[in-house]
């Protein structure tokens, strides 16, 4: 991930992915997948604050 906005192709396996810490606003996670006849499609928004210690 850079950061600068744009898209990014992944490949995972399994329920998990790891990001880059996020810059504080809002992200939009797309995540989408295929094997054989089925697919599936997930759009996540994530709102990310800065933390106050």
């Amino acid at each position: 991930m850079t950061m600068t906005g744009g898209r990014a192709t992944t490949t995972g396996c399994g329920l998990w992915v790891r990001l880059a810490p996020l810059e504080s606003g809002f992200h939009v996670l797309e995540i989408s997948g295929r094997s054989g006849e089925f697919t599936t499609r997930v759009d996540y928004t994530l709102a990310v604050e800065t933390a106050n210690d």
